[in-house]
């Protein structure tokens, strides 16, 4: 089994530590921090959402008084789809480039 030392205390610990058992210093090297699956699926889904929000607002003409709730309606709609589009986007790149 493959060890690394605290830079902080010297202790010997685990690689895939994010801390040192002892003294809690962060261990350099260690697999606990990177990015995700899951954060790279979340980002993605963020980026769709807004950004189709961004479209949908910029793009598409508001109604008058008796269409404003069909056009929130069909706004949220568009947005929830093209997060979840998003997020399946990014779990097919997070799968790609990100190793756990």
């Amino acid at each position: 089994m493959q060890t690394v030392m605290c830079p902080n205390c010297h202790a010997i610990c685990s690689p895939s530590d994010p801390t040192c058992f002892k003294c809690r210093a962060p261990i350099a090297g260690s697999g606990g921090g990177g990015l995700t699956h899951s954060t790279v699926a979340n980002l993605t889904a963020m980026i769709f959402a807004v950004g189709m929000m961004a479209a949908l607002v910029a793009f598409v003409p508001m109604k008058a008084k008796d269409g404003i709730i069909t056009n929130a309606l069909a706004t949220g709609i568009m947005v929830g789809l093209a997060g979840l589009v998003g997020r399946v986007v990014g779990w097919v790149i997070g799968v790609m480039i990100c190793k756990s």
